[in-house]
C-alpha cells in the first residue's frame, strides 16, 4: 500500500513538473519576488533537497521525472538552456531564499525563484513549500563549446548561507 502511494506522488509530481515546465515556457506562471533577505555566499553543511524536473533546450524539452541525479545533454552553441524545478531549505523546512546554476565553478547565474509549486508542499506535507519553484536561463553565449558542469546553490531562507549540490548536470556544447 505504502509503495502504491509512494508511485502515485511521484507520477503526480512528474507530470506536475511537465506541466509547470510548459507554463513557465509560455510566461503562465508568475513568480513571486525574491524573499528580502540579505544571504551570506558561505557555503553550508549538508544537502538541501530538490528535483532537477526538465530542461528545456530551444524547442526541445527533456522530462527528468525529478529527482536528485546527475544528467548529461548535449546542444548547439549559442543554444540558451533553461533549467526547471524545485528547491527547498529542508534543514529549517521552509522553502529557501533563492537559487543560482554555477558553471564550471566559474559564472553564476542567477535563477527565477518562487515559482507556485502546490504539487511539492502536497507531497512534503508542508505548505511552506508551495513557492518553491525555479528556472534558471542560461545564455548561449555562456557556454562554449566542450563539457560543462553545472551546479545548484540554494540559498538558506534565513540568510545563513548556501548549499552547493555539486554536479548536478553536464552540457556538452557542440
Amino acid at each position: 500500500m505504502v509503495g502504491a502511494f509512494v508511485l502515485l506522488v511521484a507520477i503526480t509530481m512528474v507530470v506536475t513538473g511537465f506541466i509547470f515546465a510548459h507554463a513557465i515556457a509560455r510566461n503562465e506562471i508568475a513568480s513571486l519576488p525574491p524573499p528580502a533577505v540579505q544571504v551570506s555566499t558561505k557555503l553550508l553543511p549538508g544537502l538541501a533537497q530538490y528535483s532537477l524536473d526538465s530542461v528545456s533546450e530551444a524547442k526541445k524539452i527533456l522530462i527528468f521525472g525529478g529527482g536528485q541525479l546527475h544528467r548529461t545533454i548535449s546542444t548547439e552553441q549559442g543554444t540558451p538552456i533553461t533549467l526547471y524545478g524545485w528547491a527547498i531549505d529542508n534543514h529549517l523546512r521552509k522553502a529557501a531564499a533563492g537559487v543560482f546554476a554555477e558553471l564550471d565553478s566559474k559564472v553564476t547565474v542567477t535563477g527565477t525563484y518562487g515559482v507556485f509549486r502546490p504539487d511539492v508542499a502536497k507531497a512534503m506535507n508542508n505548505p511552506l513549500y508551495a513557492n518553491c519553484g525555479f528556472s534558471i536561463l542560461i545564455a548561449g553565449n555562456e557556454l562554449s563549446k566542450g563539457s560543462h558542469d553545472v551546479a545548484l546553490d540554494i540559498d538558506a531562507s534565513d540568510g545563513s548561507g548556501r548549499y552547493r549540490e555539486k554536479n548536478i548536470l553536464t552540457i556538452v556544447v557542440h
